[in-house]
């Protein structure tokens, strides 16, 4: 069987296959360790002052939130932008078009009041996935009317706009960071 123990370890023995933690010591056949992570922003001014943070069901509920005051005002022209075009990018990105189709009406997206756009930097969506399965996710993506912008970097998070790496100014309502993570 496998057996779940959230605890701070304090020392570990792996000759012995044991873990000490403040309640006991563990013996184990096998042994992940998980220690978290939190969003990493790459030391890019603004990012972490500015940026929705997307690592909790508290974030996304910050995010819903922010989305729909936006979209409370139909004279609003405003964009919604993706940081991070990995698994989470790709699927924020989609839950963002079904917001704003549920929201604002699929018009909205094909008449650009509204844009989502996910910006990753590496050169396609989802990195170290098959072809196949980036074209997929990138076709669909387009269909639904939300804009990709690959081979280029966020280098500084403005109060209303982001500056990518060409020195291209775009125009930022709501920033959803999911561009990486590191180690607490």
């Amino acid at each position: 069987g496998i057996d779940f123990i959230q605890e701070e370890v304090l020392a570990l023995d792996s000759g012995r296959h044991q873990v000490g933690t403040e309640r006991a010591d563990l013996d184990y056949d096998y042994l992940v360790l998980g220690i978290g992570a939190e969003t990493n922003f790459f030391n890019i001014p603004g990012a972490a002052e500015r940026a929705y943070r997307f690592r909790s069901a508290e974030n996304a509920e910050r995010i819903r939130q922010e989305l729909a005051r936006i979209m409370a005002d139909e004279s609003c022209v405003y964009t919604v932008m993706i940081a991070g075009g990995g698994t989470e990018g790709v699927e924020v990105a989609g839950e963002a078009a079904d917001a704003v189709e549920k929201g604002c009406g699929r018009e909205a997206l094909l008449s650009r009041r509204v844009t989502i756009e996910l910006i990753e930097g590496q050169d396609r969506l989802l990195p170290g996935f098959p072809d196949r399965v980036r074209g997929f996710a990138g076709d669909h993506l387009m269909k639904r009317g939300v804009t990709l912008t690959t081979g280029s970097r966020i280098i500084e998070v403005r109060k209303d706009s982001v500056v990518l790496d060409g020195g291209a100014i775009r125009p930022v309502s709501l920033l959803i960071w999911t561009g990486g993570i590191q180690p607490p």
